[in-house]
C-alpha cells in the first residue's frame, strides 16, 4: 500500500470479529490504515480475515490459517523504482512517484502467508478461497 503522507506510517491492526457468513465464529481480523491526510479524519484502508478455505465448502475443516506479518518500508533499488514507476502508482501519482531515488510515495508492505509448515494441505489440493 501507498501513500503520499510521508511524515507518519501506516498502521496494521489485529482485532476479533463475530462472522456468520460461511462458518459462525469468532475470527481474527486485520486491518491495514494509511495515515489521515492533514486535518482530515478520512484515510484508507484494507481489511481481511485470518482464514482462508481449502474448498468449495467454506467450513472450519476445510479451512488453514493466515499469517500476516508487520508492516515494513519497501526499500528502494533500481529496479522496485522501474516497477513502480511502471504501476498503477505512477499513474495515479504521476511524477511525483520516484525522481532520483528520493522517495515521494510512503510505500510499505505486509507478507501474508497461508497454512502452516507441514500441514499439507498444499500438497492435497493447490485450491485456496481468501
Amino acid at each position: 500500500m501507498c501513500s503520499s503522507d510521508l511524515a507518519n506510517v501506516m498502521s496494521l491492526d489485529k482485532m476479533k470479529t463475530l462472522d456468520d457468513e460461511h462458518t459462525p465464529g469468532v475470527f481474527e481480523m486485520f486491518r491495514i490504515r494509511t495515515p489521515a491526510i492533514g486535518t482530515s479524519l478520512d484515510q484508507s484502508y484494507l481489511e481481511w480475515k485470518a482464514i482462508c478455505y481449502t474448498d468449495y465448502i467454506r467450513n472450519i475443516a476445510n479451512s488453514v490459517d493466515v499469517h500476516s506479518y508487520s508492516l515494513t518500508n519497501q526499500t528502494m533499488f533500481n529496479s522496485t523504482i522501474e516497477a513502480v514507476n511502471a504501476s498503477i502508482l505512477m499513474l495515479y501519482y504521476g511524477e511525483r512517484s520516484f525522481s532520483d531515488n528520493q522517495t515521494q510515495l510512503l510505500i510499505q508492505y505486509a507478507n501474508i502467508t497461508f497454512g502452516t509448515e507441514k500441514d499439507g494441505w498444499y500438497s492435497k489440493t493447490p485450491d485456496l478461497s481468501w
